[in-house]
């Protein structure tokens, strides 16, 4: 049970004390898309899916909900955000790992 968590607090850890180096919203780019992942895994774990196919679930869900909102700010005028993409692609990354640690268990 320990390690389940500390792998699921280490990303947060090293984003937390990363962010004051991180330029704007990034972090919580980094964040929300490491939280999504196991979301959608464990939806897709709920819908009979194996754990491979949920986690590679959980983390197109998370891609998708970041492209759709790069698009929304653009169509916003708040411009497209590819650097946003990569804090996301981060924390899905993140996200996927404590899944994988977790999942073997």
């Amino acid at each position: 049970m320990r390690r389940i968590v500390f792998a699921a607090a280490l990303p947060f850890i090293i984003v937390s004390c990363a962010a004051p180096l991180v330029p704007g919203d990034k972090w919580v780019h980094c964040l929300v898309s490491a939280c999504i992942v196991p979301a959608g895994a464990r939806l897709a774990t709920g819908a009979g899916s194996d754990d491979g196919t949920a986690i590679a679930c959980g983390m197109a869900l998370s891609a998708y909900l970041g492209v759709v909102k790069e698009y929304s700010d653009s169509r916003a005028g708040r411009g497209f955000d590819w650097y946003d993409l990569l804090a996301d692609l981060a924390g899905i990354s993140a996200g996927a790992a404590v899944c994988c640690m977790t999942m073997e268990e």
